[in-house]
């Protein structure tokens, strides 16, 4: 007869599960098939098109296409997956890995120096994209079929494949609303009323670890996070809310502010000028802020609004930390 697991062996279960790094649920089994079709017609198709474009041994330099068609089409949202991290990850891994190769005659430094060297440059222009390494250590150990290509390894195979393996994970994710490619065109839309700044008294809820995993279902896509991480991070972030709650919001020229919004409804400002009516006092219901948006909805729009307004819409001053818009600690000058 089934015996149920005693709270000793689910307790022993999880802290296993937790260190080898099993995920808990997953994705539908739709979500799962349709990645593995798209993987399948990405090979088919640069298999049967790459030989009569640039060579039938080619295709043999590239197998690290292989991992790149896992990150396209299982986890088409992730950061390591965009357009950007794909094309420029490989370029430039393919670049240092050829200079490692014909520069430094000691072949295990040379391909110590191409992946080290990949990553290092990877990390600076953002184009974070792990196969990128495989192609740095191939243009250094693939043989001399491969190292006679010298840089024109870096146009055919592996710019070729990249370009061909991107263009086919558009075409294949466009009919597909939830996971089209690249991530910015499966933002789910919004109405023309989303990006007004509306009060709610009421305390916001907590979010708790079900609520996330029940949000990741909804999404019914591979995110390359987990729950707890997710759940962490909101702590986090709602610390740090809490800490700056109190501050005085100063509104300055050259300053940037948030309106405090999440998903399509944020937006920061850039405050352009601050000016009064000609003869009239300077109190807040007669100077105006001219500000630019510079992020969300409206981008690029110049706007005008009294102080009094704008204070009530924005939340936060930010500045840009590392391609991130981060609150900025509250200056010691008092507010205007």
């Amino acid at each position: 007869m089934f015996r149920k697991p005693d709270s000793a062996q689910s307790s022993l279960w999880q802290h296993t599960r937790q260190l080898l790094g099993i995920a808990s649920g997953g994705v539908s089994h739709r979500e799962k098939l349709l990645s593995a079709l798209g993987a399948f017609i990405a090979v088919a198709v640069l298999c049967l098109a790459a030989p009569h474009l640039w060579g039938e041994a080619d295709v043999l330099f590239a197998t690290s296409i292989g991992a790149s068609t896992v990150l396209l089409f299982a986890i088409p949202h992730g950061p390591l997956s965009q357009p950007w991290p794909v094309l420029l990850g490989y370029s430039v891994s393919a670049v240092i890995g050829v200079a490692c190769q014909q520069w430094i005659p000691i072949t295990e430094l040379a391909a110590a120096s191409a992946v080290g060297g990949a990553v290092l440059a990877m990390h600076y222009l953002r184009c974070l994209h792990p196969p990128g390494g495989a192609a740095a250590l191939a243009a250094v150990l693939g043989g001399e079929h491969l190292t006679a290509l010298g840089y024109d390894y870096l146009l055919a195979p592996i710019l070729c494949n990249a370009a061909l393996m991107v263009a086919l994970a558009v075409a294949y994710n466009l009919w597909l609303p939830h996971r089209r490619y690249p991530a910015h065109l499966a933002r789910r839309p919004h109405s023309d009323g989303d990006t007004a700044v509306q009060a709610d008294t009421r305390a916001a809820p907590h979010i708790t670890h079900e609520d996330v995993a029940h949000a990741l279902q909804q999404m019914d896509l591979y995110v390359d996070v987990s729950p707890e991480d997710l759940c962490e991070l909101f702590e986090l972030a709602e610390n740090h809310a809490r800490e700056s709650a109190d501050s005085a919001v100063a509104i300055e020229p050259r300053a940037f502010y948030s309106n405090g919004e999440t998903g399509f409804r944020w937006q920061i400002y850039e405050v352009e000028a601050i000016a009064a009516a000609k003869d009239e006092a300077a109190n807040d219901d007669r100077v105006r802020v001219t500000y630019r948006i510079v992020h969300g909805p409206d981008c690029g729009q110049c706007q005008s609004l009294p102080l009094v307004d704008f204070r009530q819409r924005v939340r936060a001053r930010v500045r840009r930390s590392q391609g991130h818009w981060v609150r900025e600690t509250p200056a010691a000058s008092q507010p205007r």
